[in-house]
């Protein structure tokens, strides 16, 4: 029985994404097997190290050179860290970008992490 399961993302930037990841805990490499309930679940161009697990999340590029996720999310495993359907992760990454993208800009960024999860950012003017 396979518990494989696809979320729809948007991951293009591999150092932001690697970014988010490390503020929850975790590790992007290279190459690798998707690792699930007790089997290997597949190939993926990346694999990310959960703490305290031996699961593992997979990123497949995707012809438009965006990246897929692909995980076992059966027992919690995975959400615990990453969040439902990968929200967490999500959140974290959407602040990197849009941090980085900023910066880039010579723009000020503050961010402020709220109680019920949401982070607030604000993008001021020219440094």
């Amino acid at each position: 029985m396979s518990h494989i399961t696809t979320v729809k993302t948007q991951i293009r930037d591999l150092d932001a994404l690697r970014a988010a990841l490390e503020r929850l805990g975790c590790r992007l490499e290279g190459p690798g097997t998707i690792r699930g309930y007790f089997r290997e679940m597949g190939h993926a161009d990346h694999i990310v190290r959960l703490p305290n697990t031996e699961y593992t999340v997979g990123l497949v590029r995707q012809p438009d050179s965006t990246y897929r996720l692909l995980a076992d999310l059966w027992a919690g495993h995975v959400e615990r860290v990453l969040g439902p359907r990968y929200g967490r992760l999500l959140q974290e990454y959407a602040v990197e970008v849009v941090t980085r993208s900023a910066a880039a800009r010579r723009r000020t960024v503050q961010t402020e992490r709220m109680q019920d999860g949401r982070i607030r950012i604000r993008i001021g003017g020219r440094q």
